[in-house]
Formats: structure tokens, C-alpha cells, sequence
């Protein structure tokens, strides 16, 4: 996973000179806000790499990997605003500097722009029709995570099934429909499309898993975030479906307590620990993987190597 940082700059670049016409010029700003803040870029590093496997060059596959980055960014300008979270990428968000009725509207604006950047697509009419149709169901799929994921955290109710209705929607779904365009893209036949699907849908799953993980267990030092940052925030992952089933009543006096003291919190993680439930949680997202390359296996060698190396990389990243 070598050329992730060297794809990352490109994508970002492009993406900052594909928007740097609009106006006027707090759209533009607001818009760009989050993009210039970070990123990784992993969904169109994941559509570029698959694309240019099935021999389809960067410069046809670009604008259908700034499609994929745009909806992933209008996705979280808008989750942040109805989370009220004030800093993504350690900045601020965008609400938090230009106000929520310009969040709103650079969501909005991020949202047309990545269908403007799939219309770019130099590709066959038959192609671009599939494109559209996967990155638009996609977009549908990340609104119903989000409904989801808010009906979780403003109910009492928090089960298995609930978060995985959450997580193949809110995370996996836009991971699932980048590989599909990447396939698209370079033309590779249908049953291929299909192994490619599900692979990725299934490490899109072992990839929130982990991040969840990393969100109670992980350092801080790496991942950024302060200690039990998640059970601060009252996030109803599959920890917490774990936590409520052996220590019910002591979850609830963490889970979404913001006034909980570090130490107190690191006393609770190392509970969770002793109980296991940092082992269960690891073993859920190695399931998820393994079922992933259940389906890596039946592709061609080229693409399931390269399949296999990323979704490793989803799956045992510390950060």
C-alpha cells in the first residue's frame, strides 16, 4: 500500500482544481474546507487502483474517483452537523467556521459536484449509465446508515442487527460502489463486478468494526482521538452491544457521559478488556475479513492481490 499518499495528493489536487471556480468565494471555501483539511482518500485510491487493473488509464478513471470523494465529503459535512461535532482531522468543522446554513449548502454543493464529475467520465454511454446508477444508489444507501445510526443514539434500543444495518449502509456502501466503478471502468465482466462487490462490502463491515476498536481501545497517541472518545460520545457500536449484554448497568453510566474523568475511563476500557470484549469485537471484524476473501479468491490473480494487501490494510491499521 505503498502509492496510497502519492494517489491521495493527486486526487486532492484535482479535486481542489475541479472546485476552485466556484463562487463566490465562501461556497468555494466551504466546499473545499474539509478536503484541504486531510484524508486519506481510500475510496478513490480503491476505484483508481481496480480501474487501472482492468487497464483503464488514471486520467479516464479521475473524475470518477473525485465522484466518489465529493459524495464521501458531502456525507460527513452534513454528519457533522447533525452530530454537532466541532473537529474532524483535528480542525474545525465545516458548520463550526462558516455556519450551519453554509454547511448545508456546501454539502449540497459537494453533492452535484461529484454527479458534474461523473458526467466528465470519458467513457461509453453504456458505462456511465452503470456509474451513475451505482454511485447514486450508493448515495441513497449512506442516508439510510445515517438514519440508522441517529435513530441508534436517540433510542434506547442497541442490538447486532441494528448496527450492522447501520455500518453496511453508513461505511461499506461507498467502499462496495468504488471498486464496482473501478470494474466498471476498466471493463471487467460481470461475475468479476459481482465477487469485487461483496468482497468489499464485507471489509467495508471488518473496517468500521476495527475503526470502532480503535475508537475505545486504540492509543491515542496514534489514532488522535482522547481515551473511550466513542463510549464518551454515546456511540452504540458493536463494543457497546457486547458491553450491554455483560455489564448492563455500568455501561449506561459511560455510554454518552462526556463528564467522565480519564482515568475513570481508562478503568472501564481495561473492564471491557477483562471481560473479553476486545477479543469478541477483534474476532467479529476477522470474520467479516475472512468472508471478504472468501470472494477475493475468485478473482483474477492481479486484482485479488491487490484486494487482499488493501483490505489487510483496512483491517490491521492502528490509526
Amino acid at each position: 500500500m505503498q502509492d496510497i499518499k502519492e494517489v491521495a495528493n493527486q486526487v486532492t489536487k484535482r479535486i481542489v482544481e475541479y472546485i476552485s471556480e466556484l463562487r463566490p468565494e465562501i461556497l468555494r471555501d466551504s466546499s473545499a474546507h474539509l478536503i484541504i483539511s486531510g484524508g486519506k482518500r481510500l475510496r478513490p485510491y480503491l476505484l483508481l487502483k481496480i480501474a487501472e487493473l482492468y487497464g483503464c488509464d488514471f486520467e479516464s478513471a479521475i473524475y470518477a474517483g473525485i465522484s466518489v470523494e465529493l459524495i464521501h465529503n458531502f456525507s460527513l459535512v452534513h454528519d457533522d452537523i447533525m452530530d454537532n461535532d466541532e473537529f474532524r482531522h483535528g480542525k474545525p468543522t465545516v458548520h463550526v467556521v462558516y455556519g450551519i446554513p453554509f454547511a448545508i449548502l456546501a454539502g449540497d454543493t459537494l453533492f452535484s459536484l461529484a454527479f458534474n464529475a461523473l458526467n466528465r467520465v470519458e467513457t461509453s454511454k453504456e458505462r456511465k449509465l452503470r456509474l451513475f446508477k451505482e454511485l447514486s444508489l450508493a448515495t441513497l444507501r449512506l442516508s439510510i446508515g445515517q438514519a440508522y445510526d441517529m435513530y441508534l443514539s436517540s433510542s434506547k434500543k442497541m442490538g447486532r442487527r441494528l448496527y450492522l444495518e447501520t455500518v453496511e449502509n453508513k461505511t461499506a456502501a461507498l467502499f462496495e460502489c468504488s471498486a464496482v466503478m473501478g470494474a466498471i471502468l476498466g471493463g471487467a465482466k460481470n461475475e468479476e463486478i459481482e465477487n469485487i462487490r461483496r468482497a468489499v462490502r464485507y471489509a467495508g463491515i471488518a473496517f468500521q468494526i476495527k475503526d470502532d476498536i480503535l475508537g475505545v481501545f486504540g492509543d491515542p497517541k496514534v489514532t488522535g482521538k482522547p481515551v473511550g472518545n466513542d463510549i464518551r460520545e454515546g456511540k452504540k457500536t458493536l463494543i457497546a452491544v457486547f458491553a450491554h449484554a455483560l455489564l448492563r448497568d455500568k455501561l449506561f453510566s459511560y455510554l454518552g457521559n462526556k463528564a467522565v474523568g480519564e482515568e475513570e475511563m481508562k478503568a472501564f476500557i481495561e473492564e471491557l478488556r477483562v471481560k473479553g470484549i476486545y477479543e469478541m469485537t477483534m474476532k467479529e471484524a476477522k470474520k467479516y475479513e475472512d468472508r471478504a476473501f472468501y470472494y477475493v479468491k475468485k478473482l483474477t490473480p492481479s486484482v485479488g492481490q491487490f484486494l487482499t494487501s488493501f483490505i489487510s490494510f483496512l483491517v490491521e491499521r492502528e490509526f
